[in-house]
Formats: structure tokens, C-alpha cells, sequence
């Protein structure tokens, strides 16, 4: 409830507009029960119409107004619809502006995904929700015009309310991690159903029928007594508040009956002092049937800053004026956070433009790694990589990547045509530029292929794309960066012959152009191009070699194992007729 009053006051006009049409709305809802002792006090005691008509006309026209408030305080409460739109649109700056990819941000959501997330804040911080929460202090008024009808009748209510919120806090005690662990795990059951859905044919190619039933069959089996657990505890507290609303009444007419005989009330009095009871109790327990799904609402919207407190990218940074192209590493040592040791340290390595570093090493050595800290993505946590001069994480983010023709492992698309998955909002591009591109990048032929050329759509997966096309159009898209850097990961991975060897030609071209260029890689053909290899040891550490003194390296490296594996072997044959001895004796 603070969360959303929090949020209110960040609106002072819309909240003070709220709370005078509430005030309005609650004392309206006056009129009907005090029309009703009014006429069996006065109508009734005395026969007068005029006095009927009088009460009756009143009493519709308060019942008007009350209609037009109510219906006008709605409109204001869904009027702050745009808080949760301003919520979705801070999720996607964050998310744009995150020097982290989305991929890995996404991964952060332990327990929900972020469309899931953002339907629970809209539902916390909806109309109603706002209503109930506003109607909660003007209880008052009902609780107040109790007493002033007999002050035993007053104290009755205030009791009954005092149980209701102790009854309440109790309740919300025992449910609300129950309430919490089942939408969670109901938004796992509801994630395995999208992966069946989005994995379908894998999931039939490989034979996996039976591990997504086994762990459909674990989550149900947890989320089967979380349910029933949770629906007896909500009954229990609706029943109970049903019970606490018929005790109430019971109270009132049982006391109020007593009162009337002893000629301290009226008939009028009492009916409208049980009107005003309900009224004064409607509130607080609506409010109490709300609080699971504020609860979850809130916990949610707690997720989403965490998921979103993350580094941005800088906005704010200094530029090169005359980008030389010069890269510097300068004992550079990463760990990720959930890492005990460093990834890889003490790295230190210079690359101009012209030349060919080429990052090589096992997998998971850390060279992907290294490619998004050059990138700026990811920051050392000692040491430091400078363009030129400047520190990366000086430079303007934006500014710096627009100086990378970067070709990521692994391409993602998104929905559009091939045009607008290379060249991006470059749409008025040239003809000759897009020819150029497609032919560097070995796409052309296949574009030329296409009902619609390079207009042809592609879906967000790009599915219908094998990996060496997907391979190509994500070699296609870093050319049209016009930057001074080249950075290139795994770019022959998933290529054919033919591709691999365009690859080579581009690399070769690129390099007479002067570009400075960063190429992760295993294959023999690029890093015997390679003006310096950067190899990546997690035992060793990182080494950087010619060409030839990799090859040495690798070589002298073979050499070991040979020998080891040669001295293992014949250390096992010599103990092999001692075996043969022993077992003889035990015979």
C-alpha cells in the first residue's frame, strides 16, 4: 500500500483531485441510511407527504451526485494508467541503455519473465486497486456518524474493525509466502509450457518428451499443494470476514434492539447505524481481499529494479577527435561476479592499425569475454583498455561502438526484412553500398536468390535461416559500420569452404585498409595470418605469440601429452603381471 501511495504523491494534482472526490463520494453514501431513520422518525411518526417528498427528493438527488463523483473518481484513478506505462517505459530505457545484452539481463529474472512482471504492476496499480486503498481513511466518516447515532453502536463498529485488521494481519501472515511461492511457481508451470511450445521441434527431434514431463511433473507436484494450501487459507479469511460482517450485524440489531425498547433509539437509528456499519467495513475488507495481489504486485516490481539496476551505458563521455585506431590492454584481469577466481589476468597487449590479433584458445577460456570488454559491454576489474589514449570507459558509449564492426558468436534478428536486420534505420542506403556489403560479406548470391531480395522478411529467430546464412547476414550488418575497429568472434564457425574462404578475403582486405583488427578464433587459416596471437590459458595465463611460436607451443605441447599418455601406458603394463601374481595368491 505505501508503494502505491508513494507513487500517488508523485502526482500531487491527481492525488488532491482524488481525495476531495472521495471525500464527496463518502458523503454522499450518507444520504441513503440516514433517509431511512429520517423517514421512519419522521415520516412515519408524523404522516406529513411533504416531508416524504422532501427526504425522497433529497435522498435521489445525493444518489446522483454520488453516481456522477464515483464515476468522475474513476476516471481520474485510470487517468494514473500512465504511471504503469511510465514503469514499462523506464523497464525498456533501462534495458536499451544497459551496458549489458539483453540476452544476459533477461537471465537475471529468477522467477519470472519481465512481460509477466509488468502485467502484476499493472494490475497492483490499477483503478480499483487505487479506489479501495483512497476509501480506507474515510471510514471515519461511517465510523463517526455511528457514534453520534448512540455511542454503544459506535463502539460495537470500532471493535468489529479493530478484530477485522488484527484478523487480517493475521491472516496475511500465514498467506502471503504461500501466496508468493505459488505465483511463482505457477509462472514456472506457464514457462514450460512456452518452452515446449517455442523448442517443439527439438524437443521431438532429440527425444525429449519425457524430460519435459518429468519436470512439468516435479513442478506441478510442488504447485498442486501450494494451490490447495493457498485456496483453504484464502477461504478460511473470506469465510472469516464473512462471519466477523454477520456478527457485526447480530451485534448492532441485538444491541440496537435492546436500545429501542429502552427508548434510547430509534428503529430509524438502528437501520441506519447496520447500513453504516457494512459501509464503514466494505472498504477494509475489499482492501483485504486485495492484498495478496499487492503483495505479489510489489514483490514483482522489486524484481524489475533488480533486474534493471544495472550499469548504464555512458551518455556522457568524451570523444576522439582523430580516432587513430590504436587499441592498448594494459593488465587487464576479469572475474564475473559469481565466479571464485578470475577469468583470465595480467593481459597486456597492443594492437595498430594494419595488424591482425587474433584471440585464441580452448572454450570457456574467457575469449567472447574479452571481445565484450573491448566492446565496453563488460568492465575489467583491474587494469585498464584504451583507445589511443583514452580509456574506453571514458568514451562515450554510443560514440566508441560506431567505431566497431563487431560480429557477435551468436546473431540475433528481429522482425522485418533483410535490409533492415543489416543496415538497421540506414534505410536510405545506396545501392552501390548494399552491393558491397553483400558481396564482402558473401550474402549476395543468396539475397539475389529471394523472391524479394534484400526486402525479403525475416521472423525475430531468423529460423528459416540455416547457420551459415544466419553466420553471413551478422557479418553483413558489422560492415556497415564504418568504424576504424574490427572485432570479429568465431567469424568461420557454422561457414562452409566457400564462406570461410570469403571470410579470409574480407580479413585481408580489411587489413589493407588499415583497420585495426580483433579477431576470436581457432581456425589454423586466420591465425596463421595473424600479425600477434593473444592465446588464453586458464593454467598458464595468457601468452602472446607469433604465428610460428604458437604452432611450437602447440606442437611442443603434443609432444607432452604423447609422452605422458607413452609413460602411463607402459607403467600400466608393468603392473599388470604383478595384478596377475596377486590374484594367483587369493586363488
Amino acid at each position: 500500500m505505501s508503494e502505491i501511495v508513494k507513487r500517488l504523491l508523485l502526482n500531487p494534482f491527481v492525488f488532491t483531485q482524488l481525495l476531495i472526490v472521495s471525500f464527496f463520494v463518502n458523503i454522499l453514501a450518507l444520504a441513503s441510511p440516514i433517509f431511512v431513520m429520517q423517514v421512519l422518525q419522521r415520516y412515519i411518526a408524523y404522516g406529513v407527504s411533504s416531508t416524504l417528498i422532501t427526504l425522497v427528493t433529497g435522498v435521489i438527488i445525493a444518489i446522483i451526485f454520488e453516481f456522477l463523483f464515483r464515476n468522475l473518481r474513476h476516471r481520474i484513478a485510470r487517468g494514473l494508467d500512465k504511471e504503469n506505462h511510465k514503469i514499462k517505459q523506464q523497464v525498456l530505457h533501462r534495458l536499451q541503455s544497459s551496458k549489458t545484452i539483453f540476452g544476459e539481463l533477461y537471465k537475471q529474472a529468477k522467477y519470472q519473465s519481465i512481460d509477466r512482471m509488468l502485467q502484476l504492476i499493472e494490475n497492483t496499480f490499477s483503478a480499483n486497486a487505487i479506489i479501495i486503498i483512497l476509501d480506507l481513511p474515510f471510514i471515519l466518516i461511517f465510523l463517526i456518524t455511528i457514534f453520534l447515532i448512540h455511542s454503544a453502536l459506535g463502539a460495537i463498529t470500532l471493535f468489529i474493525i479493530l478484530c477485522v485488521m488484527l484478523i487480517s494481519l493475521f491472516m496475511s501472515m500465514i498467506t502471503s509466502r504461500v501466496t508468493l511461492q505459488t505465483a511463482l511457481e505457477q509462472n514456472n508451470e506457464g514457462n514450460i509450457i512456452k518452452n515446449i511450445i517455442s523448442q517443439h521441434s527439438i524437443i521431438k527431434l532429440f527425444n525429449y518428451e519425457l524430460i519435459f514431463e518429468k519436470i512439468w511433473n516435479q513442478i506441478i507436484s510442488v504447485l498442486l499443494p501450494l494451490k490447495k494450501k493457498m485456496q483453504a487459507r484464502v477461504h478460511l479469511s473470506i469465510s472469516t470476514m464473512q462471519t466477523v460482517v454477520g456478527l457485526t450485524t447480530v451485534a448492532i440489531i441485538g444491541v440496537g434492539a435492546t436500545l429501542v425498547v429502552q427508548g434510547e433509539l430509534g428503529v430509524g437509528g438502528l437501520i441506519a447505524a447496520n447500513i453504516l456499519a457494512a459501509r464503514a467495513l466494505s472498504p477494509l475488507i475489499k482492501y483485504i481481499a486485495l492484498k495478496p495481489n499487492l503483495q505479489i504486485g510489489l514483490q514483482s516490481l522489486n524484481e524489475l529494479k533488480n533486474l534493471t539496476n544495472v550499469a548504464e551505458d555512458r551518455i556522457k563521455g568524451s570523444v576522439i577527435e582523430k580516432f587513430k585506431g590504436k587499441v592498448i590492454l594494459e593488465k587487464v584481469e576479469f572475474k564475473y561476479p559469481e565466479q571464485k577466481i578470475s577469468l583470465f589476468k595480467n593481459i597486456s597487449v597492443s594492437i595498430s592499425p594494419g595488424q591482425v590479433l587474433v584471440i585464441a584458445g580452448n572454450n570457456g577460456t574467457g575469449k567472447t569475454t574479452l571481445a565484450k570488454l573491448l566492446l565496453g559491454i563488460l568492465e575489467p576489474n583491474y587494469g585498464s583498455i584504451r583507445a589511443d589514449e583514452t580509456v574506453i570507459n571514458q568514451l562515450q558509449g554510443p560514440w566508441w561502438r560506431q567505431n566497431i564492426m563487431y560480429l557477435p558468436q551468436e546473431a540475433q534478428f528481429i522482425n522485418g526484412s533483410f535490409k533492415v536486420n543489416i543496415f538497421g534505420q540506414k534505410i536510405s542506403t545506396k545501392p552501390t553500398e548494399v552491393t558491397n556489403v553483400l558481396t564482402d560479406s558473401g550474402l549476395k548470391e543468396f539475397i539475389d536468390d529471394q523472391q524479394n531480395g534484400i526486402d525479403a522478411l525475416l521472423s525475430s529467430g531468423a529460423a528459416e535461416l540455416s547457420p551459415g546464412v544466419r553466420k553471413k547476414v551478422a557479418l553483413a550488418r558489422a560492415l556497415t559500420s564504418k568504424g576504424q575497429i574490427v572485432i570479429f568472434d568465431e567469424p568461420t564457425e557454422t561457414l562452409d569452404q566457400l564462406g570461410s574462404a570469403q571470410v579470409y578475403q574480407l580479413i585481408n582486405k580489411l587489413r589493407q585498409e588499415k583497420k585495426t583488427i580483433i579477431i576470436c578464433s581457432s581456425d589454423p587459416y586466420i591465425i596463421k595470418g595473424a600479425t600477434a596471437i593473444l592465446y588464453l590459458n586458464p593454467k598458464s595465463g595468457a601468452s602472446i605469440f607469433t604465428p610460428k611460436q604458437l604452432a611450437e607451443y602447440q606442437q611442443n605441447i603434443m609432444q607432452k601429452r604423447k609422452k605422458f599418455y607413452k609413460e602411463k601406458l607402459e607403467t600400466q603394463k608393468k603392473e599388470i603381471p604383478n595384478i596377475k601374481i596377486a590374484k594367483n595368491k587369493l586363488n
